[in-house]
């Protein structure tokens, strides 16, 4: 039961300036949809001269893509998150920096783990799937600005709201 207990708390809690806050899960999830099309405008890009190709092409990365960053991106983010609070608290740029790390390591160990999982357990070499997990960290380190964006918007909201 403190099993469970430790797990939803590490879920909905999260250590913040003035103590505990519940994050809101609603959020990550708003994120991880904002990343998903937002990637895959983005790694479409180089099709845009054929417009058919670009429809294609975007259809394709959600499909493929829009998995991993729910799978992978909102739990990563929320244990990142969490062992990385201690940080919040230090300098903006150096937070910022191993946030960035953090989430482009992970991007690249999810994406190679997907693409094991997709290829049913066949090892693959780093040099095969080395621009796939470029695609990854994309994804992963996206996901972080926009999480961080978002919540700049909601503190900004919820100040405004004190203010009135």
């Amino acid at each position: 039961m403190k099993r469970t207990r430790s797990i939803r708390r590490m879920i909905y809690v999260d250590q913040e300036g003035q103590g505990r806050r519940r994050i809101n899960l609603t959020r990550k999830l708003l994120v991880a949809l904002v990343t998903s099309l937002i990637f895959a405008f983005i790694v479409s890009i180089p099709s845009v001269n054929d417009m058919e190709g670009f429809r294609v092409y975007m259809i394709v990365f959600l499909l493929f893509g829009t998995p991993p960053i729910f799978l992978i991106g909102i739990p990563s983010s929320i244990l990142l998150d969490k062992w990385l609070a201690p940080i919040a608290d230090k300098n903006k740029v150096y937070f910022i920096g191993i946030h960035v790390i953090a989430y482009a390591m992970v991007g690249f160990l999810g994406t190679y783990l997907y693409l094991f999982a997709l290829n049913i357990g066949k090892v693959i070499e780093v040099r095969e799937v080395l621009f796939m997990t470029l695609y990854g960290i994309i994804a992963a380190v996206l996901f972080f600005f926009i999480d961080i964006g978002v919540k700049v918007l909601v503190q900004a909201r919820n100040a405004n709201n004190e203010q009135r």
